[in-house]
């Protein structure tokens, strides 16, 4: 923005774009997926937090504003899909996915641990919600085409 200007919460372009009151909630869940994002890290005494924590306003956006999904059907048919391209970030996506409903939240805690359905990359076999195995950087790319 000119002169450094940021934008507030009153401008307005987010007045057009969306309610006081919904851009509060979605601050909020973006909070709560970082607070889980640090539970998976204490819980698996590691993971790639910086991709992780960069990442929760676009994941949050999607998840709780965008995507039409249900977690109580994660393979319907008509759904959108999320490709986390950069598998590493799978911290941000655990963390989303569990606060939108697709598992309960306690699963967190068992990131690391070797027979734990949360593995350092995405594994659409073993999680409701993951839609592909990713690994590689740009791997999504090719995936989601």
């Amino acid at each position: 923005m000119p002169g450094g200007t940021r934008l507030k919460h009153n401008h307005i372009y987010f007045k057009r774009l969306m309610e006081p009151l919904e851009i509060l909630r979605l601050e909020n869940t973006a909070l709560n997926i970082r607070r889980n994002i640090l539970r998976l890290i204490k819980a698996g005494e590691a993971g790639h937090v910086g991709g992780a924590l960069s990442s929760v306003e676009i994941v949050t956006a999607l998840y709780f504003n965008l995507m039409k999904i249900d977690p109580g059907n994660p393979k319907w048919p008509q759904r959108d899909r999320f490709v986390l391209s950069a598998g590493h970030k799978c911290l941000v996506l655990y963390a989303a996915l569990a606060e939108r409903g697709f598992f309960d939240a306690s699963v967190l805690d068992t990131y690391g641990a070797l027979d734990s359905i949360i593995p350092g990359h995405p594994n659409m076999h073993k999680l409701p919600g993951v839609e592909t195995n990713t690994g590689a950087l740009g791997h999504g790319l090719s995936i989601a085409g």
